[in-house]
């Protein structure tokens, strides 16, 4: 539906890996970084995003604050979009502090439910609008899609987080099919 998709793993190829590029979906994987060089993966995001120049960063759950930091570095005015699957109680300070930073500065967060919803706005002090939730299972019937709103010209949508079934990023692409 004139979406160009280009997924990163920011942490390893996961288990989605073959099935992203089984779909011809563009696959990035970021070089292996310990947790004391994550600003290698900082400088790798800030690297693709100064050549893929995506119209949307779409981020999940770590990936959210490398993702996130990046384009804060790189000073792009890209809209910013998180999904967050669930509320992780048990973060460590220092994450909790890093994602209360990048749920304050992305554009939209998405809650895959009310559940998430509002442990988000609890943990990380997210503003009710920019807070929205979408429950799975949406009818993407109800959503035009770009051919039917007269828009011929393909977005650019970057996607960083694992490739593993819980991040359904399948979902997100067929959405945007």
């Amino acid at each position: 539906r004139g979406y160009r998709v280009t997924v990163i793993a920011a942490g390893g190829g996961g288990e989605m890996a073959m099935d992203f590029r089984a779909a011809g979906i563009p696959l990035i994987i970021a070089p292996e970084a310990s947790r004391l060089s994550r600003l290698r993966i900082v400088s790798f995001l800030r690297e693709q995003l100064r050549h893929l120049k995506p119209d949307l960063l779409h981020t999940h759950l770590g990936a959210d604050v490398w993702g996130g930091w990046a384009r804060f570095r790189e000073h792009l005015k890209t809209p910013w979009l998180i999904t967050s699957h669930s509320f992780e109680p048990d973060v460590a300070p220092l994450q909790r502090f890093l994602r209360r930073w990048a749920y304050r500065h992305a554009d939209q967060v998405v809650a895959v439910s009310s559940g998430v919803a509002s442990a988000m706005r609890k943990l990380y002090g997210n503003e009710e609008g920019k807070m929205k939730t979408i429950r799975l299972g949406i009818d993407l019937n109800r959503f035009p899609s770009r051919a039917d709103r007269g828009i011929s010209e393909p977005v650019n949508v970057l996607v960083v987080g694992r490739l593993v079934l819980e991040k359904n990023q399948a979902l997100l692409l067929r959405a945007l099919h």
